[in-house]
């Protein structure tokens, strides 16, 4: 009978040891949806609204050097036959020129989002990075095509992103008079 009961706390005791080794060993996965966050997050609004600000600048530029295309060339069609051969050369002269303008312009466009965006996605990763490490969590994977919603962290992570940062705009002034009942 002695021999039976070492046996049988090591049985006992095994199962239980295994379990925690296991449960200790197991890392937290979690997903994020980086772009809701790049999206949506209060955090970022002010880096969204200087890139869209400077697109729409930009795109206003490139819309007036389009106009005036536009405009020296229903002049040249309209009026070509009639044009002295030196007049309708500096059209010409002035189409190509303006052709060219826009195509630096839409390049340059181009590459600055493509640049702006690049720069604010890293730094989004970063922030996000930051947040995850702090929360504990091992493995984070930026989307998935199908989540458990237990696994899916991204309000979590946002929430964490946007504390302290000023949310004046969202907020009801506290100041205004409150109703009597």
């Amino acid at each position: 009978m002695f021999k039976k009961a070492p046996f049988l706390t090591i049985v006992l005791l095994l199962p239980s040891c295994l379990s925690a080794a296991a449960s200790a060993s197991v890392p937290k996965v979690v997903v994020v949806n980086i772009q809701e966050i790049g999206q949506e997050s209060k955090k970022f609004a002010s880096v969204r609204k200087r890139i869209e600000t400077e697109i729409h600048k930009r795109g206003t530029e490139i819309e007036s050097l389009k106009s005036q295309f536009t405009q020296i060339l229903e002049k040249v069609q309209q009026g070509g036959k009639d044009m002295k051969p030196a007049a309708l050369e500096e059209k010409q002269a002035q189409l190509a020129s303006l052709k060219g303008q826009i195509e630096v312009k839409q390049q340059g466009l181009q590459a600055y989002a493509e640049r702006e965006m690049r720069m604010a996605e890293e730094t989004l990763i970063k922030e996000i990075q930051v947040v995850c490490e702090k929360m504990n969590y091992d493995i984070v994977i930026p989307g998935a095509l199908y989540t458990k919603p237990q696994f899916n962290v991204t309000a979590q992570v946002m929430a964490e992103m946007d504390k302290g940062v000023s949310a004046a705009k969202d907020e009801p002034k506290k100041d205004a008079p409150k109703a009597k009942l």
